[in-house]
């Protein structure tokens, strides 16, 4: 028998393995968005077609496509930090508040790069990327967990 009395060590649940997925989800959608903010070509970057159209033909507005791109991008980030539980010392207002503080610092290292430069309002349309996602994967979080915990008993 495994340390503990536990038959299989470590113990795991599928809420557990559920987290792990999304939190690596998250690491691996992290290394996109910034590997996307600093490349010198972002037309080159997937995703953003979507955003093209949502901004041309949802909103009537295609030069508002960059500001669509951040906003997914974070609300992304956002939504895999929550279903994770990523967050900073499992903190979702602390988790929030890195994201678009990261967001933010992209932002102004992206003035250091070729091609590119620094634009607050990307910066705000990363934060509101960031707070548009909680509620909805707070929701979708909770009603997984509880589906997930009750299959467990």
């Amino acid at each position: 028998m495994a340390p503990g009395g536990f038959t299989h060590w470590p113990p795991a649940s599928r809420l557990s393995m559920l987290d792990a997925t999304f939190r690596a989800l998250f690491v691996a959608a992290l290394a996109f968005v910034t590997y996307g903010t600093l490349n010198p070509d972002p037309g080159d970057v997937a995703g953003m077609s979507l955003a093209d159209f949502i901004a041309s033909r949802i909103l009537g507005e295609p030069a508002l496509a960059d500001k669509v791109g951040h906003f997914m991008a974070y609300a992304t980030l956002s939504g895999l930090m929550v279903m994770g539980r990523a967050a900073p010392a499992g903190s979702i207002t602390l988790g929030a508040t890195a994201l678009a503080v990261y967001g933010f610092g992209l932002e102004g290292l992206q003035g250091f790069f070729p091609d590119r430069q620094s634009d607050w309002r990307d910066g705000l349309a990363n934060a509101a990327g960031v707070a548009f996602a909680l509620p909805p994967g707070m929701l979708v979080r909770s009603a997984l967990a509880g589906a997930l915990t009750s299959a467990d008993r």
